[in-house]
C-alpha cells in the first residue's frame, strides 16, 4: 500500500497524489467523514465504494 499525500479538501472533492499520479475522490456528503477515515481501504480495494469513487487525473 502506498502512502498518499493529501492535497486539498474542497466541499465534496478530495485530491491526492500517489507515485507521481494524481487522483480525486468524490463522496456523498453523508459519507464524507467515514470516507476520509477509510481512504486507505478505498485505495486498497481499487473499486468504487458505496460512498466514494477514486478517479485518476491525466495530466
Amino acid at each position: 500500500m502506498h502512502p498518499f499525500q493529501l492535497f486539498a479538501v474542497r466541499n465534496k472533492l478530495l485530491f491526492f497524489q500517489i507515485d507521481q499520479r494524481f487522483f480525486y475522490v468524490t463522496c456523498r456528503q453523508s459519507c464524507k467523514e467515514s470516507a476520509l477515515i477509510n481512504l486507505n481501504a478505498l485505495f486498497k480495494s481499487g473499486l468504487p465504494g458505496e460512498c466514494c469513487l477514486a478517479v485518476a487525473i491525466t495530466l
